[in-house]
């Protein structure tokens, strides 16, 4: 955490993690889910309690000296407050506090893991975005709502009438079953909320067209692909850009990310869902962990290799 000020016997601290303290990868990696920027006061008793955690000092030449470079960096750290961007892998709470002092996203103790611990990181990180998208998924199909049963019937007839026009190869015949398999409720709920995220972006939105396009654009896309099984790797890519763009992440780290949900998407969009649906969760939720931790795997000793060269 970033220490923002000290009063008698007590810290106040901004930081990046979920309300419960972080103890091990495992609670850290919840925190994708559930972490958010917060300030919080805890006393010296809790710090340095016989069974709190470690209290690790980072130090870099980088760092703040003058009252008005601290004040910058605290003012820094509190415009980021509710984010709720969280990542083991690539903003966490290392990288937050040494932006906030530095403007550079560095996590030491990420980028001089071992092998074995940046895999169980992403291993883990996914595993539990998967399962928890899943749990989504599961609640959107077994709570249909009966009143719409009547609009799903027309909802029915418009899809397999798009469906006939798509073209005939293997990826689209795939394309095909999965949409298929697609309860007709689903979609229709789909279509309503899509709708309605639209205008109640377009009610508060004072921005310009462009932008506004462009949201309009993603609300449709990760809509559509929720029904797929693979928003979470469509919004994964927008936040990872978002963070970029906004100099909160590095430019390996994103690379990183990227690599990682590409190979996640590959077999996403190739394969039908042909097991049932329990079944399906917990083998594809396993298989895109490991194949999440192996891409990340990849990625790091490619780039350590074209660094070396």
């Amino acid at each position: 955490m970033l220490v923002s000020e000290v009063s008698g016997n007590a810290i106040t601290g901004i930081e990046y993690g979920s309300p419960t303290v972080l103890t091990n990868m495992i609670s850290a990696a919840f925190a994708k889910c559930f972490g958010t920027i917060h300030e919080k006061q805890i006393t010296f008793d809790e710090l340095f309690a016989p069974n709190a955690s470690s209290v690790f000092l980072v130090y870099s030449e980088d760092y703040p000296r003058t009252d008005e470079e601290k004040d910058a960096a605290i003012q820094r750290a509190k415009s980021r407050l509710g984010e709720k961007q969280y990542c083991l892998t690539c903003n966490n709470c290392e990288n937050f506090v040494t932006w906030a002092l530095s403007i550079k996203p560095i996590s030491i103790q990420w980028r001089d893991a071992s092998t074995v611990r940046r895999f169980l990181g992403d291993f883990v990180t996914t595993l539990i975005s998967e399962v928890l998208n899943a749990v989504h998924l599961l609640k959107q199909r077994y709570h249909p709502n009966v009143k719409l049963e009547i609009l799903s019937k027309y909802v029915s007839f418009l899809k397999e009438e798009c469906l006939q026009h798509l073209p005939e190869n293997q990826f689209f015949d795939n394309l095909k079953k999965r949409v298929s398999s697609i309860k007709e409720l689903d979609l229709l709920i789909t279509i309503i909320c899509t709708l309605l995220k639209i205008v109640n972006f377009l009610v508060e939105s004072g921005d310009s067209l462009p932008k506004n396009v462009c949201e309009i654009t993603k609300i449709v896309v990760c809509e559509i692909y929720s029904l797929l099984g693979y928003k979470r790797q469509l919004l994964e890519i927008f936040e990872k850009l978002d963070l970029w763009r906004k100099n909160l992440i590095s430019t390996v780290d994103l690379l990183r990310e990227m690599f990682k949900i590409g190979v996640l998407l590959a077999p996403t969009i190739c394969f039908p869902h042909s097991v049932p649906f329990v079944r399906q969760i917990i083998k594809y939720s396993l298989i895109r962990a490991v194949a999440s931790a192996v891409g990340g795997c990849i990625f790091d000793k490619a780039f350590s290799f074209i660094h070396a060269w």
